[in-house]
């Protein structure tokens, strides 16, 4: 067993080996211009734009160490699947800063993955010695001790080494440090070095912070400035941090070979690979029984196998993970940022936690239109939106800093060329810590974002035994999948039986692209037409399209209008569609009758351009577009006014009312505070009428205002001095008052009465006594004016002209302010301008004579009475009629005839053999050729039984895509008490001799008699 694990390694490492070289990007250095990619050493694409050219690499597959591209292929791995399909791309992490040393009570435990740096969360700070001129920070690096190794100590970015817990070297004298790697329990609790000559107050022998890597970091305080010019440094740890569990390395896994076990945090060793992580996630880290961080779920909850197949992956990719997250982050987030990492996701299979790893499959099967029995859904490609063609991918740079940075667009030609426009989307890697990762991962995301799906097939019952992450062909031409492989990512039993399947498209050719082995993308797929079916578009000149407009009453709308005649015989229906010049999507404007000869399309806009397309619908498929077009769309027009009278001017009538009918107060004057406003339009003379009836009324004034908080009191006036007003009603000028008090003559408040009023003001002390004399008074009302004469007629208007009357609203008397020609909305101020030529309002303030409609608010008045309903308004104009929906669907199937007369029994059957899938078998997988010889590969299959039945099994293998040779065929018989176990292993030797050869493996498993096999184990292959 070991010695497969380890031919395996052997090989796939020689795979790895050769990505690395001729994947996206052999060197990690940031490069001044621009990259083409494909070529074997190509260069570099940290921070420069990269192009995925055709011709680029076309021709550097094969012979690189040997090995081809298409061998090559066969390892490849990447994003699981397409947006449409799956959830959203993982957040970073929310817990904290990986390179932010500070205090974060809501930081949570940091967990640090891989060989990466981590600032470290403060938990202790506190001045001590004389003068307090030391500083002692605790700081927690990492839970889930005990850590790997702690490599080396940053302060700026710069290594210091310490001796017997002391700084070397420039920070000798200044600086101090005890760290501990955070085994359970700690023996010790970390303590300030006995030569600083001060203990940290506090920090006491039980502070061990057992589990925790963590360090006790001393400062001493710099009177002169120049060892800590710029305050407390900038530390950062590097290390190798926490340890997995690793199946392949446990004896008791099947294939396995070590001491390495699940939930025994003693055995577990470092590793940097993405799916190792992920699944020592899911089982939990724990500490004396309690779960610290993870998942915790038992591992019979979890796919174990298809952790380790996408470890094997990632191994063969060079794919690594670090960095840190926090026990804070939401568990299931911190999963997708780990498999994101090493190309894959999450994936719930029923009450089981799973991943898929895209590799090259082999389909297992093929669905026909006799194994669907219900609805499908199946969409004919990835949406326009999703369809990107360039990533800019951000990744972790040690280079850096260890900072998040972008790495330069991964974009692909071809599909930029097929979008008509770049469409590029930034995507975070938080823990990825390699640009060429980085960028291998975005192409990854670029291709699978252009698979379709979700595709929605129900099918029989003895599709049940088919499980996410199998590969299926379905060849249901009427479905548009014509052979097409679908990777199935759910799948669901109905209560009658039926089994539904959600899957999306695979494409073969996508992985040697995103790891540069060819430089030709996979064309983007979608579903593919029945050529007995494929209806033509419509010829060239059947149909033409005009801008127009459609005028009615008056009134003339936009429309594009489209005319011609169906010039396919066989066609059910026409469809009109239409969209803006430039834009992407088309808008369905109606399915008519065969017979049309004209489409009005009406809902779109005056003056701009549009393209129109015209289909055909033949036996319920849609044939292709003839589009048509640009056509400009006409200008709306109002209705034509009466004409007016010859030569006669009109003239519009404003008067203010209290009430709707503007009986109750009633003026032609200046409006005061009244509610209402009436206005009578074009009117034969400039004599307003007294009549209310004659005018439209129209409320200005809003109900009373909520009754205002006291306002703030005044400052406190002169002691003992205050002023007295005093008024007095007189025909003429009364003379000044005199004397102390409240004056002969004149009164406190304005006295009642029709003479004009007249105040005085003067300053008195408390008593009365005058101080200086009473000012000259003042009139506080004016005489009415006499009535003004007729204005001068003005000149006879045009021969049939109409007048309109503008109307605006704002907030000040010069309607600069809150300006508005729609609804007044609370504002104060109303614009009038009569007599106008045109109905359209002008947007110009000074083109409006203003009056203030809104006085102060009042104190709150009595709930008045409710008001009778307002008359019903005039109905509005009728919309445009809307688009034809779409057809609906098919009506249910007739009730089934009776069934006939049961025939004779016939003999007794005789056992079945009924065929279970094989699943996650492998190839093609490359045998290697080692110096001086042949090469050879070895295969391991392990299944489990139980029941009665009896399973045979047939191990065959072909080389170089020839024919099937067996090579170990047997039967087991299970036992309906125990479980059985069966297996099967064989070697190949290369016949090709020092040429590269390819070998394929597959299982074919059967069972017979009439008991189930209640419990089948998994496949395992190695090269």
């Amino acid at each position: 067993m070991s010695k497969t694990l380890r031919t395996a390694a052997m090989v796939v490492g020689a795979v790895a080996l050769v990505v690395g070289t001729a994947g996206i990007g052999a060197a990690p250095a940031l490069a001044a211009t621009s990259t083409t990619v494909g070529v074997a050493g190509a260069g570099s694409i940290a921070a420069t734009s990269v192009v995925v050219n055709s011709a680029a690499v076309a021709a550097t597959g094969a012979g690189l160490l040997g090995v081809s591209a298409a061998t090559l292929t066969a390892v490849a791995s990447g994003l699981s699947l397409a947006a449409a399909v799956t959830a959203s791309k993982p957040s970073p992490s929310i817990g904290g800063s990986q390179t932010r040393f500070k205090a974060d009570p809501l930081a949570g435990i940091p967990y640090a993955m891989g060989r990466t740096l981590v600032a470290g969360n403060i938990v202790y700070h506190e001045a001590h010695g004389k003068d307090n001129q030391f500083n002692s920070f605790g700081v927690v690096l990492s839970g889930a001790g005990p850590v790997e190794s702690l490599d080396s100590f940053l302060v700026e970015g710069e290594a210091v080494s310490f001796s017997a817990g002391a700084a070397v070297g420039g920070y000798a004298g200044w600086m101090w440090q005890v760290t501990q790697h955070g085994h359970a329990p700690a023996a010790t609790a970390l303590a300030v070095p006995a030569a600083v000559g001060s203990a940290a107050p506090g920090w006491t022998a039980a502070h061990k912070l057992s589990g925790m890597a963590a360090a006790l970091w001393t400062l001493k305080f710099d009177r002169k400035q120049k060892i800590y010019a710029a305050g407390t440094p900038r530390p950062g740890w590097v290390g190798h941090w926490v340890r997995v569990y690793d199946p392949r390395l446990d004896s008791t896994w099947p294939g396995g070979s070590g001491s390495c076990r699940a939930l025994d945090e003693a055995t577990y060793v470092w590793s940097e690979n993405p799916y190792l992580h992920a699944l020592t996630w899911l089982l939990g880290r724990w500490q004396n029984g309690v779960r610290l961080l993870g998942v915790g779920a038992p591992p019979a909850m979890i796919d174990v196998a298809a952790f380790v197949e996408g470890a094997n992956v990632a191994d063969a990719n060079g794919w690594t993970l670090g960095g840190v997250v926090y026990s804070t982050d939401a568990k299931w987030n911190v999963l997708k940022l780990m498999l994101q990492a090493g190309g894959g996701e999450p994936l719930r299979q029923g009450a089981r936690i799973s991943c898929l790893v895209n590799t090259p499959r082999v389909s297992l099967a093929t669905v026909t239109a006799d194994d669907i029995v219900g609805d499908t859904a199946v969409p004919a490609c990835a949406p326009r939106r999703s369809r990107i063609n360039g990533v800019v991918p951000v990744y972790r740079s040690e280079a850096h800093g260890w900072e998040l940075v972008p790495a330069a667009p991964v974009r692909v030609a071809a599909y930029v060329a097929e979008d008509g426009e770049q469409r590029t989307r930034e995507i975070a890697y938080p823990l990825v810590q390699n640009v060429d990762q980085a960028a291998e991962l975005a192409l990854y995301d670029i291709v699978n974002a252009r698979e379709f799906g979700p595709v929605e097939l129900r099918l029989k019952p003895r599709w049940l035994g088919y499980r996410p992450g199998d590969c299926v062909t379905v060849a249901a031409a009427e479905l548009g999948l014509n052979g097409q492989p679908l990777l199935i990512v759910a799948r669901t039993l109905d209560p009658g039986g039926i089994v539904t399947m959600t899957a999306r498209s695979e494409t073969a050719a996508k992985h040697g692209f995103a790891l540069g082995l060819t430089g030709t993308p996979p064309p983007t797929p979608g579903v593919t037409g029945d050529t007995l079916n494929t209806v033509p578009a419509p010829a060239a000149g059947a149909w033409t399209v005009a801008g127009s407009v459609l005028a009615a009453g008056g009134v003339a709308v936009p429309v594009l209008a489209v005319t011609g005649t169906v010039d396919n015989a066989n066609a059910e229906a026409v469809l009109f569609e239409y969209k803006v010049d430039g834009a992407a999507d088309w808008i369905a404007a109606g399915s008519e009758p065969p017979a049309t000869v004209r489409k009005d399309i009406a809902s779109v806009t005056a003056g701009t351009p549009y393209l129109v397309a015209v289909s055909y619908r033949v036996r319920g498929v849609v044939g292709a577009r003839r589009v048509l077009g640009p056509a400009v769309t006409g200008a709306y027009a109002g209705i034509e006014g009466p004409p007016g009278a010859d030569g006669l001017p009109t003239y519009s009538w404003i008067a203010w009312a209290d009430s709707a009918d503007g009986s109750s107060g009633f003026t032609t004057e200046a409006p005061g505070d009244r509610s209402y406003i009436g206005i009578a339009a074009n009117q034969a003379t400039p004599v307003e009428s007294s009549n209310p009836a004659d005018y439209v009324w129209a409320r200005i004034q809003g109900p009373a205002g909520v009754p205002g908080v006291d306002g703030t009191d005044g400052i406190n006036g002169d002691d003992g001095i205050f002023r007295e007003f005093v008024w007095r009603r007189a025909a003429a000028q009364p003379a000044a008052p005199a004397g102390d008090g409240i004056p002969a003559g004149w009164s406190d408040d304005p006295p009642a009465g029709s003479e004009p009023l007249w105040m005085s003001v003067a300053r008195q002390q408390l008593d009365g006594t005058l101080i200086g004399g009473w000012s000259v008074p003042i009139r506080h009302d004016g005489p009415k004016g006499d009535t003004g004469t007729a204005g001068v007629p003005g000149p006879p208007g045009a021969d049939g002209q109409p007048t309109w009357i503008w109307i605006a609203y704002a907030n000040d008397a010069a309607g600069a302010t809150g300006f508005t020609t729609g609804a007044a909305a609370g504002r104060t101020h109303i614009g009038i301008a009569p007599n106008r030529s045109t109905p359209v309002e002008s947007s110009d303030p000074a083109d409006y004579s203003w009056a203030k409609i809104e006085g102060p608010t009042g104190p709150a008045g009595a709930t008045g009475a409710t008001g009778p309903a307002g008359a019903t308004g005039a109905p509005g104009a009728t919309g445009a009629t809307g688009a034809t929906g779409a057809t609906g669907a098919t009506g249910p199937a007739g009730a089934t005839g009776p069934a006939g007369p049961a025939g004779p029994m016939g003999p007794a059957a005789p056992a079945q053999t009924i065929p279970l899938p094989s699943h996650g078998s492998y190839g093609p997988i490359a045998v290697g050729v080692p110096p001086g010889g042949s090469s050879f590969a070895e295969v391991q299959f392990n299944g489990y039984l139980s029941g009665a039945a009896t399973v045979t099994y047939t191990l065959d293998y072909r080389l170089n895509g020839g024919a099937w040779t067996t090579y170990d065929s047997a039967a087991e018989a299970g036992d309906a008490g125990n479980p059985t176990g069966f297996a099967s292993s064989g070697t190949v030797a290369n016949p090709s001799g020092s040429a590269p050869a390819l070998i394929e493996w597959r299982m074919t498993i059967t069972r017979t008699g009439s008991a189930a096999v209640t419990s089948y184990g998994g496949s395992y292959f190695r090269a």
